[in-house]
């Protein structure tokens, strides 16, 4: 065989394959979604700092109108060990409730992909294995 001919059929098979990838895109139901800086991440950051600086200014209106009540708090924890004890109860709480909140998108992003939740873990949390 000629190499002008080897040529030919791997153009021939190329055209095949592409034809077979277009038939795959048409028959899938699901269209196409962009994720990407400006798709979905864009928007989850935005929410996700909104919620934060609406928290940063809800504990600043609060330690404005306790005059210092937040402050007075973490000071008096530093002498009384209970309220040290709740303080790192509290802290414990906030971690647990943010690993759940944590799972909680993940398992919305695998059901919002069409994916298992350990599918989709394992794709894209490659580290976490």
């Amino acid at each position: 065989m000629s190499p002008e001919e080897l040529n030919v059929r791997k153009a021939i098979a190329d055209v095949e394959l592409i034809r077979r990838v277009l038939d795959q895109a048409e028959k899938s139901d699901s269209p196409a979604q962009t994720v990407g800086l400006f798709g979905v991440t864009l928007t989850a950051n935005i929410i996700l700092q909104s919620i934060a600086l609406a928290g940063v200014v809800l504990l600043l209106i609060i330690e404005l109108l306790t005059h210092g009540g937040i402050t007075e708090l973490l000071m008096l924890g530093a002498t009384l060990p209970d309220i040290r004890l709740l303080g790192i109860g509290l802290m414990a709480g906030i971690l647990i409730g943010l690993v759940i909140l944590l799972y909680f998108i993940i398992w919305r992003a695998a059901r919002n992909n069409r994916e298992e939740f350990n599918a989709y873990i394992v794709r894209n949390f490659r580290y976490a294995r």
